[in-house]
């Protein structure tokens, strides 16, 4: 049987259909089109500014990866990226600045900048397995095109800090949202995000928590419109 030459590989239809690690290359799919690289090789080395860099970036990806996890935030992104940037490489690019090689140490961004708004404090409160947001017409009043916007929920990524298991990693990131409640122009609302079963378990592992969150409206077909940026929050779990 005659071998297949990288030519005749790079002609075939299945090629299209390859994704992941094969020998020394990697092959990613971006937009549609499949990219063939070299594998990275990562060198042994003793050198601290070196290291912290890569712990910086590892702390910058599950960050980033938290992130881009948000149907919502990935779509802001996506529409904000330039250059055929992805929502994923414009998170980490934005965010490379909040973080060091140990921590988060400043608020992330959740969406792109340019869909920014005003800053206004909170009290965001946990009861049983529920954390608590009121939205009310006094605190936003940038909804003035009611024929889009519809509904408003609030998206999020809570920063666990102070791992109380030994051996365990010393933060971690969990993605948070409410549903879409009805956007009203008089009421207040009490935006609910609920905690399952196995966020309450690794909520539990960790002593500290900071909740980072933005609002997000959307139209009928609940694609968003406009969002407000991050806002933080601690909060204590009883």
């Amino acid at each position: 049987m005659k071998a297949l030459d990288i030519s005749d590989l790079l002609k075939s239809p299945l090629i299209h259909r390859i994704s992941g690690k094969l020998g020394d290359v990697v092959f990613r799919t971006i937009r549609g089109k499949t990219i063939i690289c070299k594998r990275p090789v990562v060198r042994p080395t003793n050198n601290p500014a070196v290291l912290s860099r890569r712990k910086k970036f590892s702390v910058n990806t599950k960050l980033s990866k938290c992130i881009n996890d948000i149907p919502e935030c990935k779509y802001l992104w996506t529409k904000a990226a330039r250059n055929k940037m992805s929502a994923y490489n414009a998170i980490i690019k934005a965010n490379y600045k909040n973080v060091s090689d140990s921590k988060l140490f400043s608020a992330p961004y959740l969406i792109p900048s340019s869909f920014s708004f005003e800053y206004y404090d909170f009290d965001v409160k946990y009861d049983s397995c529920e954390l608590t947001i009121n939205y009310s017409k006094e605190i936003f009043d940038f909804i003035r095109d009611y024929s889009k916007e519809k509904f408003i929920k609030v998206v999020g990524i809570i920063y666990c800090e102070n791992n109380i298991c030994a051996g365990s990693d010393p933060y971690c990131f969990i993605n948070v949202s409410s549903c879409n409640y009805p956007l009203s122009e008089s009421d207040t609302i009490k935006m609910s995000i609920l905690l399952d079963s196995m966020t309450l378990n690794s909520l539990k592992q960790y002593s500290r928590y900071t909740l980072y969150f933005a609002f997000v409206t959307s139209g009928d077909e609940l694609i968003p419109q406009k969002a407000v940026s991050t806002f933080t929050q601690e909060f204590k779990i009883p």
